[in-house]
């Protein structure tokens, strides 16, 4: 049988969350949607926040954005750094950048789902790592939808069109 998880509220639209009882330690969540879908999320490493509450997060490794634009030569990057804050090239804003307006939506879906408090993500090459940064996933509602209730809406207008699709 699934119980339910002690941290059933992190976030202000979260789903039920379960753990199987018979794990000691439990590397998955189920979440619980309109009482006939379970999803399960993977949980990659759990931690303390800065009021030392438990938190679970999500470990994200994103390859520079030239490597991963031309990914047939990617050797040819091999020796492209991040050795700057700010800046088009060669800097940790391009980087963050980038991974706002491509992957930051599916992250937040994916915190949303195992009820995570954000992502803990690193900025590499495949040969350096250059640096790496939690990102909260109040910070990346903010991002892109300029707030977390827009966050919550989104979740859960997903959830209903996936269910939508399984009912056909």
């Amino acid at each position: 049988s699934l119980l339910k998880d002690g941290h059933p509220d992190k976030t202000s639209a979260s789903l039920p969350q379960y753990v199987d009882p018979t794990l000691e330690r439990d590397y998955h969540k189920f979440s619980i949607f309109n009482d006939n879908m379970v999803i399960r999320s993977q949980i990659d490493c759990r931690g303390l926040d800065e009021n030392d509450n438990v938190v679970d997060l999500d470990i994200k490794t994103r390859c520079v954005a030239a490597m991963r634009y031309d990914m047939s030569n990617y050797a040819s990057y091999l020796d492209y750094e991040v050795n700057r804050k700010i800046g088009s090239h060669s800097s940790y804003e391009r980087e963050f950048f980038d991974l706002l307006r491509s992957f930051h939506l599916k992250y937040i879906l994916q915190l949303k789902l195992g009820d995570m408090g954000g992502a803990f993500i690193s900025y590499h090459n495949t040969r350096s790592i250059f640096g790496f940064e939690y990102v909260k996933i109040e910070h990346m509602e903010n991002h892109v939808f300029g707030n977390a209730e827009f966050g919550d809406v989104v979740m859960q207008c997903s959830l209903k069109l996936l269910q939508g699709i399984f009912d056909q």
